[in-house]
């Protein structure tokens, strides 16, 4: 196997058989297949004319670097807040964390004109000091979250793969788990497909199989969004009988788990 970093594509071609390809540097590749990895707004899906589904989720994700007084203990956390869900999660620096903070376009802007101090204090109240004083140590940055799914995952050759096959909403921290989904069932049909390699019809399996469980993650996001967000009494109701059944039933929560990894 031949690693290329930081290598970037010219052409991409496809016979009924194979995939060519062009560099940028004028070298050719010819591949028995094609797997597109290249994020929510794949180029290599919009050559290939795969149709794509969307849906605009109504919020923005602000995403920063943040140091706490008190250590993470290898430990995410997550608050749902009345304007959307804020995650705390774990570096490799024991009091440093990767915080995603989803909340409506108007609190976003809020938010990122803040001075750091204002912005300090603000995530603190919203993790409600969990981890003592916070202080931010990176520029923030934001986007708009939407839901991608793309009608087509299979073109000849090419594959789609992760974001450019689907995107979810954070809250649940499950789409680099969809993505490596992905990957493991492909890798576990091309391994055991003994007469053809990326044959069609191991393509149109895993295209088959991995949509449906898109499918499923999509819904399910889009209910708990919907469940989680704003401050009805009956949502929170809902929501803490259900939390707490969860937490207190080893059976259920050991399948919560098992999902949310992945298995």
């Amino acid at each position: 196997a031949t690693l290329m970093f930081d290598t970037e594509y010219q052409q991409i071609h496809q016979s009924e058989s194979d995939v060519f390809i062009t560099l940028k540097s004028g070298e050719p590749i010819i591949a028995k297949l094609l797997v597109a990895a290249d994020g929510a707004n794949s180029a290599i899906r919009k050559q290939f004319n795969m149709a794509l589904s969307f849906k605009d989720y109504d919020h923005h994700a602000l995403v920063a670097t943040v140091k706490t007084k008190e250590p993470h203990a290898n430990t995410a956390r997550q608050v749902f807040l009345p304007t959307g869900p804020l995650a705390f999660l774990p570096l490799s620096d024991a009091n440093t964390h990767s915080i995603v903070w989803s909340t409506s376009p108007n609190h976003c802007d809020e938010l990122l004109a803040m001075d750091d101090t204002t912005f300090n204090k603000a995530v603190m109240a919203a993790i409600d000091g969990q981890c003592g004083l916070c202080e931010v140590q990176s520029k923030r940055a934001a986007f708009p979250l939407k839901m991608r799914y793309a009608q087509q995952w299979v073109s000849g050759k090419v594959v789609l793969m992760g974001d450019a096959a689907h995107t979810i909403h954070p809250l649940a921290g499950l789409g680099m788990n969809l993505g490596l989904k992905d990957a493991a069932y492909l890798i576990e049909l091309l391994t055991s497909d003994s007469k053809e390699f990326a044959s069609t019809r191991t393509l149109r399996d895993y295209e088959r199989t991995r949509k449906l469980d898109a499918q499923k993650h999509i819904a399910m996001m889009q209910g708990l969004k919907e469940l989680f967000e704003g401050a009805n009494p009956v949502k929170k109701l809902i929501r803490g009988v259900g939390l707490s059944l969860v937490d207190n039933l080893g059976l259920i929560k050991h399948l919560f788990a098992k999902e949310a990894i992945g298995k």
